[in-house]
Order: structure tokens, then sequence, then C-alpha cells
């Protein structure tokens, strides 16, 4: 048993240390935008039949996102070794969705792998060659290096194998002795982090080109009433275009915007949205009715009163009333 055996107690202490470190130097605003980002993308796949929902095809980019979680979680506790870890066990998997998005998740070879019999392609010649293949990945990597930015986070692999005592769980003490500060070996894994996130990112939407589209809130609700009425259709439901500036780079955005200026799909889907009619109030109403009705049976009226507007932030007075009216017919009927 090690004398500097991890317990709770000092897990808490090293979780309060870093969250007011990070507090006080603006930084988790930034990690909360660079998980929120990816579960964001990870969230936005295209659903053209129920089958997709059980397809697999948002796994890879999904267990990126809940790696980086983990990560974050584990440096916070005092894991540090295991963090950077988690890091590059994430990193694979953001690499990988980009991978199976180019192959399809319709593929003998991703079938193999999501059922857990093949290995993972990670760092084969044929997994470079279908990234480089890709002609978007092709034009940005000849214009922002992203294979070098991939190359250098290689270093991860020397936490997963323990590469002397530099990539050991005393690494952080000889952080701590040769940066003088506390704090050095947390701003090397952040720096990691955002570097993680920015490429799986960058690769997610130029392979993706359809999450580009900035579609707002307000836009998608006059089209449809609801977000439960929102079809799936691989692009960004709302406008986290400010987010995904952020964690890819504003040069980097605007060139992929501009690289997919005149994409047909893009285009035409847009006018498509374009061309919807606009629901009027009652229509839109009528449908909020409809789906907090279901609700309610689901749950009942008391829980769903304590919650409506986690379920519809416009459930005002007028249709609160409508509802009980509506529950009082469900009694006498």
């Amino acid at each position: 048993m090690r004398f500097t055996r991890i317990n709770k107690r000092l897990a808490d202490e090293n979780y309060e240390k870093i969250t007011k470190y990070e507090r006080e130097n603006q930084i988790i605003t930034s990690i909360e935008t660079q998980l929120e980002t990816v579960f964001v993308i990870a969230q936005s796949f295209e659903v053209t039949d129920p089958a997709d929902f059980f397809s697999g095809k948002n796994l890879p980019i999904m267990e990126f996102y809940e790696d980086l979680n983990a990560s974050y979680e584990l440096f916070k506790m005092g894991f540090n070794k295991q963090a950077f870890v988690a890091l590059r066990v994430g990193f694979d998997m953001g690499l990988l969705a980009a991978y199976w998005k180019i192959c399809g998740d319709k593929s003998k070879e991703f079938r193999k792998w999501l059922t857990s019999s093949s290995e993972t392609p990670r760092k084969s010649a044929k997994f470079w060659n279908v990234l480089n293949s890709y002609a978007a990945i092709g034009e940005f990597n000849k214009r922002f290096p992203l294979k070098q930015e991939i190359d250098f986070l290689g270093e991860l692999d020397d936490y997963v194998h323990t590469r002397g005592a530099g990539y050991s769980t005393i690494a952080e003490l000889q952080q701590r002795i040769k940066a003088r500060s506390e704090f050095a070996f947390f701003d090397k894994w952040y720096s990691y982090l955002r570097r993680a996130a920015r490429i799986a990112v960058t690769l997610q939407i130029l392979v993706n080109h359809r999450l580009t589209m900035v579609l707002s809130d307000e836009f998608l609700l006059r089209k449809y009433g609801t977000f439960d009425k929102i079809p799936l259709t691989g692009t960004i439901l709302g406008d986290f275009s400010s987010g995904i500036r952020e964690v890819v780079g504003n040069d980097e955005y605007e060139f992929i915007l501009e690289l997919f200026c005149d994409n047909e799909d893009i285009n035409g889907f847009q006018d498509y949205l374009n061309h919807l009619p606009d629901l009027s109030e009652e229509e839109i109403e009528a449908i909020i009715l409809s789906e907090q009705k279901q609700h309610i049976l689901d749950v009942g009226f008391g829980e769903w009163f304590k919650n409506r507007t986690l379920y519809d932030s416009r459930v005002n007075q007028r249709i609160i009333v409508k509802l009980k009216s509506w529950i009082e017919t469900l009694k006498h009927s």
C-alpha cells in the first residue's frame, strides 16, 4: 500500500483546490465549453429510420465525450496519471469517430468493430490513409497542420505505457519541482484536453458538413413547434457556433465555413427549411398541449407541474388552465 494513497478526504481536498484554481484563472468556463461542444456534436447525427438510434453511429464520439469528462474528474480528484490515460483513450475515439463516418456505419468493417468482433483500427496504415484521403480533411490539412497536431498528442501513449518516471504517478511531483508551480501538471493536462477537443471536433465538422449550418432555436421552433418535433438531420439544433468557434479556433472555423459555402447539400437543405411555412401561434400551442398531455400521463400532474418549464419553457398560465380542464374531462369520462 502506498503511503500517499488517495482517500476520499484527499480527493475532496484536491477537487476543491483545482476548482478554486480553475475559477481564479477563468479555466472552468473553457473546460465546460469543450465538454458541451463535444456533447452537442455527438448528439447531432442524422436519423432517417428508427433503426438509426441503435446503429451505433455516434458511439465513438459519445465515448470521446465520456472519456474527456472522466479524465477531467480523475484529475480533479488527484488521479493525475490516470487522467492522462483516459484522455488518450478518449482521443482515440475522437479520431475513430471521423474514420467510421468516412467508412460508413453500414460497412462490414464498422459492424464487426461495433460488435467487438475485430480490433480497433487505430494507427494502422489504412486508418491514416482513410483520414488523409478525405477531400475536406486534405484541404484543411494544407492550411492548418492537423496531422502535426495529432502526432503531438502521441505523447499521451507514454502515460498508458508508463515511459519512466516522467509519465508515472510521481510525474506531478516532478513537474511541481521543475516549474515551481503547484498547478503545472494541471496546466499541461488542460492544454492537452483543449488540443484533443479541437482536433476531434474539427474532424467531425469536416466529415459532417451539415454541422456548419447555424439554425437558431427561434427559427426551428417557428417551423416545427417544439424541440421534440424537430427531425434529426445531422445539423446542430440551436446556435452553438460560438462554442464551436472557441474550440476549433476562429481562423480554422472561418476556413471550414468557406470550404463548404457552395456545398449543394447544405444550400439545398437550407432552402428547404426556408420554404417551410411558419406555424401560427395557435398551431404551436396545440403541439405544446399535445406533448404536455403525454408527459402528464407519464408522470402525473403534480410531478409534471414541478418541472413544467423543463419540459417546455413556453408553458404559461393559459396552457396550464387548459391542461387542468383536460384533466377534469378525463376524470369524468
